[in-house]
Formats: C-alpha cells, sequence, structure tokens
C-alpha cells in the first residue's frame, strides 16, 4: 500500500532506505556469527540500526532499523525467521511504527503475582523515541495502557529527548547515551544518579567518545555496545572492554 512504499523511501543520514539497512543488517547476521558480527569484506556500504534488545524468555534478541526489525537467535548464532525482515506492526502492539531510538529490559521473571504496576517490574521493556516512552508489558505482550507519555514527567534528571542508547547494568542501574555524554539511572530511587551527566571518554576507556547506535545486556555477564559497523563487548564485573 502507499503506506508501506512511503516508509520503504525513507532514508536516513547515511542516504540509505530504511529497509535497505534492515536488509543489510540480516543478510550480516545470517552470515556471521554473532560475536564476530563486524562488516564483510567485500560490501562496503554502511549498515546502521537503531537499537537492540534481548528477550531471554524467548531466546531472541530484536535488532531495529527504522519501520523494521529482524530476529536473532543467540543460542544458534542466526537469524530466526523464514523471512529477514519484518515491520514493526507485525509484532509489537502499540508502540511506533517507525522505529524506536533506545530501550532496555531487566531480566524476564516469570510472574508471581497480578501486580504489574510497578514500572521497574522485570517483565516490562522501556522503550524511547523522540521525547516519548512507552512502557511494554511481556506477558501480555503490548505496550501498557495509556502509553507513549513524555520522558520528562517520569524520568528525573534524564535528558527529555533523542536518546541515543540505554541498557539495563545491575543493581538496578540503567546507563542512558546521548551524544558524547552519559547518566546513570538508579531504579530503586527513579532519578538519574547525582553528578550526572558525564562524559562518556573520562568513564568508558575504550568506548566510542560520541554517537553510539544501540546497547544490549546479554545477561551473560556481557554488555554489546554497536556503532554503525563495529561493536564492542564490555565485561560488566571488570568494567572493562574484554
Amino acid at each position: 500500500d502507499s503506506e508501506n512504499k512511503d516508509q520503504s523511501r525513507r532514508r536516513n543520514s547515511r542516504g540509505k532506505t530504511y529497509f535497505e539497512l534492515a536488509k543489510d543488517v540480516a543478510y550480516r547476521a545470517s552470515v556471521v556469527l554473532f560475536n564476530r558480527l563486524v562488516p564483510i569484506l567485500n560490501r562496503k556500504e554502511v549498515f546502521h540500526f537503531d537499537d537492540c534488545l534481548l528477550l531471554r524468555n524467548a531466546d531472541k534478541a530484536y535488532f531495529f532499523a527504522g519501520p523494521y526489525y529482524f530476529r536473532y537467535k543467540y543460542g544458534s548464532d542466526k537469524i530466526d525467521a523464514d523471512k529477514p525482515v519484518y515491520y514493526i506492526r507485525e509484532r509489537w502492539k502499540g508502540i511506533w511504527l517507525d522505529g524506536i531510538d533506545a530501550s532496555f529490559n531487566t531480566k524476564f521473571v516469570l510472574p508471581i503475582a497480578n501486580d504489574y504496576n510497578n514500572w521497574s517490574h522485570p517483565n516490562k521493556l522501556y522503550m524511547f523515541k523522540g521525547a516519548e516512552y512507552i512502557r511494554y508489558d511481556i506477558i501480555s505482550d503490548k505496550a501498557d495502557v495509556g502509553y507513549p507519555k513524555a520522558i520528562s514527567l517520569n524520568w528525573r534528571g534524564l535528558w527529555s529527548s533523542n536518546i541515543d542508547a540505554a541498557v539495563y547494568w545491575k543493581n538496578e542501574k540503567v546507563y542512558f547515551f546521548k551524544g558524547n555524554q552519559y547518566i546513570r539511572y538508579d531504579l530503586k530511587k527513579d532519578r538519574a544518579d547525582v553528578g550526572y551527566p558525564k562524559l562518556i571518554s573520562a568513564h568508558w576507556p575504550g568506548l566510542w567518545a560520541n554517537g553510539i547506535d544501540g546497547a544490549v545486556n546479554w545477561e551473560n555477564g556481557k554488555i554489546y555496545f554497536f556503532k554503525g559497523e563495529e561493536y564492542i563487548r564490555w565485561d560488566i564485573e571488570n568494567d572493562r572492554i574484554d
């Protein structure tokens, strides 16, 4: 339909349509093991995706590029799909149809109560786009009622828009990245820690100093950061690059 065609023709800052980007990411990930997700030598174009999130209960990671996403089955290191690219609207109920900027989720646990009102409940995903965020319920597989909401209303001390990446760390901390800065957010206190934002270059040796595309906690003691054609694996326990 005309909506699909319009979205397929949209181009990001690198001059490629989001559909071209999504196909390229899917191609690369399907022929290269995740721990070798690097440029194919004979392919010189730059690929880019918006964010990645992991659902441990489904044994899958989800990569987003504009209005598209693909599923990556990390246990077998391959694309988990009959087709390489899906529209967001095919799977993600109640979120933006044209992509996300950043997301994070805490560890998945089986529900032990009917109380899903705690915003830091581990069966929730948090997605950010522009000046808004959405809380997504993993159990019911849809956005919670009343979302999206303004970031500025509920995230004390966080930037009010255009977050580049977010990742759940440990001890109820989430790190948010924007440009050349980052903020550590305390989920229990529901506010940014004192003294933030700080410069990435001053506290993350070896990590890119600006413009991180995405980040994901692989729930094995490692964090993966992505930018353009590259990724960096960070060891949580030792707090440094592998």
